[in-house]
């Protein structure tokens, strides 16, 4: 399992600490499984960029007419 991004901002790989749901299913409405998981991580929680990356992601796709992307990532437990 892996919790990485790459931080361009800092040119390496960080990984944010905190509790996270893993889901595991053919799809998002589909899910087989759910677990939480704590990751000790190299920065606090909310200091990444996977969030930005999504966004940008989304926002192309629907300029180009296509539905945006559903999450892949993990999601966080507030």
């Amino acid at each position: 399992m892996a919790f990485r991004h790459w931080d361009a901002s800092v040119r390496r790989w960080e990984t944010e600490s905190g509790q996270w749901a893993v889901i595991v299913g053919r799809h998002a409405d589909d899910t087989a499984a759910e677990q939480t998981v704590e990751v000790v991580g190299t920065v606090e929680r909310g200091t990444g960029a996977a969030e930005e990356l999504q966004d940008l992601v989304a926002q192309v796709r629907v300029a180009q007419g296509q539905a945006p992307p559903v999450s892949r990532t993990p999601r966080r437990i507030p």
